[in-house]
């Protein structure tokens, strides 16, 4: 099966590959403080998540439950956006603000995934979309793996 993160990048599929599951957790939470800090998403919901997963509360938590909510929420409200720009009441950036904000919120909800692997390909993949700046996103994964 053919993971989302290699139609995007196979190179920072090799790198999660090489590495250990701490490192994995590592790279999630690298991925997730680079999406916050490029969409400006400081939603407390968003906020708990890192701190519950560094204290090893992964999986179907309260904390994750609570951003999966946010999740649907913003997804909502980008295809709300989208609507917009097709009615000509809302502009294609306005909609990609939107996008990228919900695509940083599954950043963190992936990043509480019971598997490492997971958690870091899944959130890498939805980083990708969030800032869609591959470099910045190799570059913030290097500093974690190397």
């Amino acid at each position: 099966m053919m993971l989302r993160l290699e139609t995007v990048d196979p190179g920072l599929v090799a790198m999660v590959d090489g590495a250990s599951d701490a490192t994995r957790r590592a790279v999630a939470a690298a991925a997730v403080a680079l999406t916050r800090e490029w969409t400006g998403l400081n939603d407390e919901r968003v906020l708990a998540l890192p701190a519950a997963v560094a204290e090893g509360r992964v999986g179907d938590c309260s904390e994750r439950r609570a951003v999966n909510s946010l999740v649907e929420e913003l997804d909502g409200v980008q295809w709300d956006v989208q609507d917009g720009v097709d009615a000509g009441d809302a502009t294609a950036e306005e909609h990609l603000e939107a996008f990228s904000r919900a695509r940083a919120a599954a950043s963190v909800a992936f990043a509480a995934d019971d598997d490492a692997r997971s958690a870091a390909l899944e959130g890498l993949y939805e980083a990708a979309m969030a800032i869609d700046d591959l470099g910045m996103l190799r570059d913030a994964v290097g500093r974690v793996v190397l």
